[in-house]
């Protein structure tokens, strides 16, 4: 048995937040989720000021796998964090086309996590995919710990919002038609459907004379407002964006992205954001996941990513964006 074999054993399948390997000749290696903290050969091992060195145990499956059993011993360490999705070897492809390679990968709860990469990279398949717009070739998708069940879509949707780049506002409904529409479908009061109209109006800072308006009488600006908040009207957990500021101009795109930073102090949910812009990823996300021609190129913590990109696929999109 491998240390990967022992460490399903031990975890039940789930790859833990930290794993500390003991040897039998005394040394210590401490790993965390995605990365390698700390190795000595002291037993007064200091797991606290351990420091990050960029190794992803997860997904180097042979380096782990070649340490024979009988030198070990293993325990798993530190605080669990919860995924809010998980994605266990998933991919897709159609009439041909790979659109996204196998990805295990999971997303933290209550985090911004960045989707980055060039157009056709997989981005906006890989939140089909979690939103069950798509469904996967290979693999599994898990959503708060359970499975995403495909003949129960509309049910898992009321819990995921989602945002898209050109607002996909219904033109013959009004503003507050627009918010509204998932509380009118769950046939809630009327009362309650106001209150939280008003609500997301303050928090975007529109005016409630607006929830009369129709989206042909908006701004590009407002439109997007309008659409985030009909995103979170049931106020989900998991919020999908798929390049929902691309469209906008300059200055309304950084009104936008400072309505999410404080949207995301107010009430804080784990949110994936789609970008092609690494200043966007870098202003907004906790994380960052690049992708490039369907494969997983690096998923790590935003400072990681852009101190020590993984690959010149990353280093060139860093480039690229910052220049």
């Amino acid at each position: 048995m491998d240390i990967l074999e022992q460490l399903k054993m031990n975890a039940a399948g789930k790859m833990p937040d930290r794993l500390l390997v003991r040897f039998k000749n005394g040394q210590k290696l401490l790993y965390s989720r995605f990365r390698k903290v700390h190795a000595n050969n002291s037993n007064n091992h200091n797991e606290e000021e351990s420091k990050w060195t960029g190794f992803n145990y997860a997904m180097d499956s042979y380096y782990l796998s070649s340490i024979p059993a009988n030198l070990f011993y293993l325990s798993i360490s530190g605080k669990q964090v919860m995924k809010q999705v998980e994605l266990n070897k998933v991919s897709y492809h159609y009439s041909g086309h790979v659109a996204l390679r196998p990805v295990s990968v999971g997303f933290s709860k209550d985090k911004i996590t960045a989707i980055i990469g060039r157009s056709g990279s997989g981005k906006s398949t890989l939140l089909q995919l979690i939103n069950g717009l798509l469904r996967p070739s290979q693999g599994n998708i898990t959503i708060a710990g359970a499975a995403l069940d495909y003949h129960r879509l509309p049910e898992t949707r009321l819990k995921i919002g989602y945002a898209v780049q050109g607002n996909g506002l219904f033109p013959h409904l009004t503003v507050q038609e627009n918010i509204s529409i998932t509380g009118r479908i769950l046939k809630q009061h009327k009362s309650k459907i106001g209150n939280r109209v008003h609500e997301l109006l303050t928090q975007v800072g529109l005016p409630d004379a607006y929830a009369s308006r129709y989206p042909h009488e908006l701004s590009g600006g407002e439109q997007q407002r309008v659409a985030l908040c009909r995103a979170l009207f049931l106020d989900p957990p998991l919020l999908l964006m798929d390049e929902p500021f691309g469209a906008l101009d300059p200055v309304t795109r950084y009104e936008m992205q400072q309505e999410i930073i404080q949207i995301q102090k107010r009430a804080p949910r784990t949110i994936l954001i789609v970008t092609h812009d690494m200043r966007e990823a870098r202003k907004l996300a906790d994380d960052i996941l690049v992708l490039a021609s369907g494969e997983l190129q690096q998923f790590d913590s935003k400072d990681n990513v852009l101190q020590s990109p993984a690959n010149e696929n990353v280093q060139h999109l860093i480039e690229a964006s910052l220049q």
